[in-house]
C-alpha cells in the first residue's frame, strides 16, 4: 500500500477544513448574538472616541458663551474705537487658542457684525448678501444654545473644520453675538481611519437627510449621502442594529450632543442583500494561497502583531472616555469647578478589581460597566476614566437626583451578574478647589468599600 508523507496529509486536512469552513460560512452566516454585541461595542467605542475629541471643544465653547469677560466686551463695544476693540478681542481669543490649540477661536458681535478671531479682525459678516455668512442667521433662528457645524474656515486657508458655535446673551437674555472654536476635520478623519483599519468598519456622521457631515473620507463630506438605511427616531436611546447579506451590518443612533446621526457599517459590499459570488471566488483564491504559503514557510515564522489604535492624548484607549489628563487640562490640579453646570461629583470603581483583571473577559467586563454607566449617568453629566479601576462622573443634577441615579447604576451592574460597583458621591462646593471636592467623593467611596461594596455613600 502506498504511503503518504505527513506533509501531504497535513495539506489535505487544511484544505478540507478550509472548504468545510467556507460551506458553513455560506449556509450559516455570522449573524450571531455575540457578534451583534461586539459590533455594538465597536460602534460605542468609535462614537465615544469621537465625542471625546470634540468634548473639549464643546466644553470650551460653552464656557466662552457664559464668560462674563466676553459679555462685558460685547456689551461695551460701542465705547471703544475699532482698533482698541480688535486688540482686546485678539488678546482674549489668543489666550484660549494658546491654551487649547484649536485651529479656530472666534467671536461675532451682533451689534457691529464684526468677525473677530485670535489673529485679529477677520471681516464684517453680511448674512443677507454673502451666502457664506448665512450660517449665522440659521444658527440664531434655530434657538439652540450651541451647535456643531461642518464648514470651511476662511481664516485657516479654507480648510474643512468642525465649528462649535455658542450663543452669547446678557443677563436679561438679550443676544450679544456668537462665540466658538473650531477643530480641523483632518484630526477626526485620522481617528475614524484608524478605527476603520483595525475593525473593518466605515463610520459617518450624517444630517437628518443623510448628507455626510464627518467621515474618514473628506471628499465625501457635504458631497455624498448615506442611502438605503433607516435613520432611527431622535428619541431612541439604544443603538439600532440591522444586518444585510451574509456578513454585513449597519448600526445607527442619533447623537444629541452633536446633533448628527452616527452610521457605522461593516466595510463590505454595503447594499447587496444577496451573496456576492465574486467575493466568494476571491476568498477561495486567498485561502488557497495561504495554504501554499503556510506549507512553504518556516514553523518558527512569527507574525507581526496587528497595529492597534495609537494612544490618543487625553482619551482612554479601551473605553474611549476622556481620561485624567483631559480633566486636569480643563480644570488644573488645584483649579476650581467654577461653573454652575455641574452640581455633584461622583467616583465609582469596580469591586474586587484585582480578581477581575485576571479574567480573560476583563476588558469586556469593563466595557459592559462603562456602557451601563453611560446609559444611566451619561445623560446627566460627563464620565472620565480616572485610572484602571475608577471613574469620575461630573453630574448636572441635584444631589438627591444624583444619589438616585447612582443607586440605579449599582443595581443595574449587579443585575448583569459579572461584577458589582461602589460609588462615592458629594455635592460640589464652588468655594473649594478641585482636589477638595474630589477627595470628599473618594472618601465616601472608600467607606463603601470598607463596608463590603456594591453601594452608594454620599456626603
Amino acid at each position: 500500500m502506498r504511503k503518504y508523507s505527513f506533509k501531504w496529509i497535513a495539506v489535505f486536512l487544511i484544505v478540507a477544513a478550509v472548504l468545510l469552513s467556507i460551506i458553513a460560512y455560506i449556509f450559516v452566516g455570522v449573524d450571531h448574538e455575540d457578534n451583534q454585541i461586539d459590533n455594538i461595542l465597536i460602534a460605542e467605542m468609535v462614537d465615544s472616541s469621537v465625542r471625546g475629541e470634540l468634548s473639549e471643544a464643546i466644553t470650551v465653547s460653552r464656557m466662552m458663551s457664559q464668560d462674563s469677560t466676553l459679555r462685558v466686551l460685547l456689551e461695551n463695544e460701542s465705547d471703544y474705537n475699532v482698533d482698541d476693540m480688535v486688540l482686546k478681542m485678539r488678546n482674549y481669543l489668543n489666550s484660549i487658542q494658546k491654551k487649547f490649540g484649536f485651529t479656530s477661536v472666534y467671536v461675532i458681535s451682533d451689534f457691529s457684525k464684526n468677525y473677530y478671531s485670535y489673529v485679529g479682525l477677520n471681516k464684517t459678516i453680511d448674512p443677507e448678501n454673502d451666502s457664506f455668512d448665512t450660517w449665522y442667521t440659521i444658527f440664531l433662528q434655530n434657538g439652540k444654545n450651541y451647535e456643531l457645524e461642518s464648514s470651511t474656515d476662511q481664516v485657516n486657508r479654507d480648510r474643512l473644520t468642525i465649528f462649535v458655535d455658542g450663543r452669547v446673551e446678557d443677563d436679561k437674555g438679550n443676544l450679544l453675538g456668537v462665540s466658538g472654536v473650531g477643530i480641523e476635520t483632518e484630526d477626526i478623519r485620522k481617528l475614524l481611519a484608524r478605527f476603520e483599519k483595525v475593525y473593518g468598519v466605515r463610520t459617518d456622521y450624517v444630517s437628518e437627510d443623510g448628507l455626510i457631515q464627518m467621515s474618514s473620507r473628506l471628499d465625501a463630506v457635504h458631497s455624498s449621502y448615506v442611502t438605503g438605511i433607516t435613520l432611527p427616531d431622535k428619541m431612541e436611546e439604544e443603538y439600532l442594529y440591522n444586518t444585510y447579506g451574509i456578513d454585513g451590518f449597519v448600526i445607527t443612533k442619533y447623537i444629541e450632543e452633536l446633533g448628527w446621526y452616527l452610521v457605522v457599517r461593516s466595510d463590505t459590499s454595503y447594499g447587496h442583500v444577496t451573496y456576492n459570488y465574486v467575493f466568494f471566488f476571491v476568498e477561495v483564491l486567498i485561502l488557497v494561497s495561504l495554504v501554499a504559503i503556510l506549507f512553504m514557510a518556516s514553523i518558527n515564522m512569527k507574525t507581526e502583531p496587528s497595529a492597534g489604535i495609537s494612544k490618543m492624548q487625553n482619551i482612554d484607549d479601551l473605553t474611549g472616555l476622556p481620561n485624567r489628563d483631559y480633566f486636569i487640562k480643563i480644570y488644573g490640579e488645584k483649579g476650581n469647578l467654577n461653573t454652575t453646570q455641574y452640581k455633584c461629583i461622583a467616583e465609582f470603581s469596580i469591586d474586587d478589581f484585582d480578581k477581575i483583571k485576571k479574567l480573560p473577559s476583563y476588558e469586556r467586563i469593563i466595557l459592559s460597566v462603562v456602557r451601563t454607566a453611560k446609559e444611566i449617568l451619561g445623560q446627566k453629566g460627563q464620565i472620565i476614566r480616572w485610572n484602571n479601576n475608577s471613574f469620575v462622573v461630573l453630574l448636572e443634577v441635584s444631589i438627591e437626583e444624583a444619589d438616585e441615579a447612582c443607586r440605579q447604576f449599582c443595581k443595574a451592574v449587579e443585575n448583569i451578574g459579572q461584577v458589582t460597583v461602589s460609588v462615592g458621591l458629594t455635592q460640589i462646593n464652588l468655594n473649594d478647589n478641585l482636589k477638595k471636592n474630589y477627595y470628599r467623593a473618594i472618601q465616601n467611596l472608600y467607606l463603601v468599600k470598607e463596608l463590603g461594596g456594591n453601594n452608594v455613600k454620599r456626603g
